[in-house]
């Protein structure tokens, strides 16, 4: 784990990665804990100004060490948004009933608007 902290990463690794489900299933289970830590896991830890001295011990001294559950404390305390799913939830909810009460008239414009995204997935609403 201490190797996978200190060790460049190569741009090909900073590439958001997404496996195959054969992939997954013939690698995931062999890996460990290493596999996962990297420098973006120091850098992570950096970001949220948690010290990452509990990474260089034995990860089964881990559940005794105050800086480790110092660090799990915290994190645990964050919580995770998916802002583009939220906007698009709050899009709607604002929409909702503006146009049409009725539900197969809503489905069908619905409908449209995804069909207009697919025909022009740059549209962008500044003007030119």
């Amino acid at each position: 784990m201490i190797n996978n902290l200190n060790r460049d990463e190569s741009s090909d690794s900073a590439k958001r990665y997404i496996p195959s489900k054969g992939e997954i299933t013939q690698n995931f289970f062999n890996m460990t804990l290493d596999d996962f830590v990297t420098q973006r896991s120091k850098q992570f830890l950096s970001r949220l100004q948690i010290d990452d001295s509990f990474l260089r011990e034995d990860v089964s001294s881990w559940g005794d060490n105050p800086t480790f559950l110092e660090a799990r404390r915290r994190i645990r305390r964050l919580k995770v948004v998916n802002d583009t799913a939220e906007r698009a939830v709050k899009l709607m909810q604002d929409f909702n009933g503006f146009i049409t009460a009725e539900e197969e008239q809503k489905q069908f414009l619905l409908r449209c608007v995804q069909e207009h995204r697919n025909l022009y997935p740059d549209c962008k609403k500044k003007l030119h």
